[in-house]
């Protein structure tokens, strides 16, 4: 039996792209009786993976104001991890970017490197750790999972790295992300105000590289009728550098054309994504770009960039603009709502893509990793 040790602190805090990953895999690999799977927490080990494990996000930001937490955080994970091993041979996985010299055969997932491509849209303090940080992650690492080709293929070229130690294994959209019925989901969608299919939505933390700015800006140009029947929904935990969004937001907000949701917790998202009539997301830059499949899933049509690895899961079923183009955008919303039998396809088209990904697939590759080490 394989004894594997996963770095899963990422689920101490808010729900990201990175703590839906470890749930959505770690869910279907528990299934596997080969495999022994223990998760370390940062302050303690555990058999059991714990969906409920996220600290206070208030103390999490104190926490992120002492000097050097970075590296005093990775100092004792890092010391944690190697006192666990000496006991247990075992294969580590960390799905968290950086990982340290050990004595057992190591896997990184490397989600993006837009903290080399964009500095600009992350916080200073997390672009100085991981750029000092990800080359030793890297070469210490025996395999590097990638969630697109695009990122497998900008590591290989970006840190001159033998292609065989790069492997792509793709995300999927759960399965509770599906297409429902507006009697399955009014009674939650009124209590946020909103109709079946009059509402456009994103789904996104709320920072820079997202580029919510620009859809916001697409959908301000829309006809003042159109504006008032299908208010723009944005869904996402507050993120960072992102005063020139809310600059924006502000004064639209008591016009209830644009209305801000936050956080909302996993099990609403398929409602949400299933009663929009468009989901928009314009994002500059993304390592594989989940909430474009999960919106298709559900039978929502998508608008989405032309950029980085999004092409690679939805150019066969999206509207594709230029995420810095507020025209194209515009005109991507207008071309759906304005016809609807391009509608009927790009949903259609999107739920026959979705059927493609499915976090099995994802868990067998990811075994057969395992298994080579």
């Amino acid at each position: 039996m394989k004894k594997i040790i996963v770095n899963a602190i990422p689920l101490r805090g808010a729900m990201n792209g990175i703590s839906r990953y470890i749930t959505s895999i770690f869910n279907e690999l528990g299934k596997d009786k080969d495999i022994d799977l223990e998760f370390f927490y940062g302050t303690y080990f555990s058999k059991k993976l714990e969906g409920d494990a996220a600290i206070n996000p208030s103390l999490l930001n104190v926490a992120k104001n002492i000097p050097f937490y970075y590296a005093l955080r990775e100092l004792y994970v890092s010391t944690a991890i190697k006192y666990k091993i000496k006991k247990n041979k075992c294969i580590y996985h960390n799905p968290n970017f950086i990982s340290y010299k050990l004595n057992v055969p190591i896997i990184t997932n490397i989600h993006d490197i837009s903290f080399i491509k964009y500095p600009e849209y992350h916080p200073k303090k997390r672009v100085d750790f991981l750029t000092s940080h990800i080359k030793s992650s890297i070469s210490i690492s025996d395999i590097i999972l990638t969630d697109s080709n695009f990122v497998r293929n900008e590591i290989i070229d970006y840190f001159k790295i033998s292609q065989d130690r790069v492997v792509t294994v793709p995300l999927a959209a759960s399965d509770s992300f599906t297409k429902l019925k507006s009697n399955d989901i009014n009674r939650l969608l009124e209590n946020f105000g909103l109709i079946y299919k009059k509402y456009f939505l994103s789904v996104s933390t709320i920072e820079p590289r997202k580029n919510i700015i620009s859809a916001i800006k697409a959908f301000i140009m829309l006809p003042n009728k159109i504006q008032k029947q299908y208010p723009f929904v944005i869904v996402g935990v507050d993120g960072w550098l992102n005063s020139d969004f809310y600059s924006l937001i502000t004064p639209l907000l008591a016009t209830k054309k644009i209305i801000l949701l936050g956080y909302v917790a996993e099990e609403m998202l398929p409602s949400l994504y299933a009663g929009a009539k468009i989901f928009i997301y314009p994002s500059i830059y993304e390592g594989f770009g989940l909430p474009v499949l999960e919106a298709s899933a559900c039978g929502t049509p998508v608008i989405t960039s032309n950029t980085s690895s999004i092409p690679e899961i939805a150019s066969n079923f999206a509207v594709m603009v230029n995420p810095l183009d507020i025209d194209h955008i515009y005109s991507g919303i207008m071309s759906i709502i304005s016809n609807s039998l391009y509608e009927i396809k790009l949903i259609n088209d999107g739920l026959n893509n979705a059927k493609k990904y499915s976090w099995a697939n994802t868990a067998d590759q990811t075994l057969k990793i395992y298994n080579q080490l």
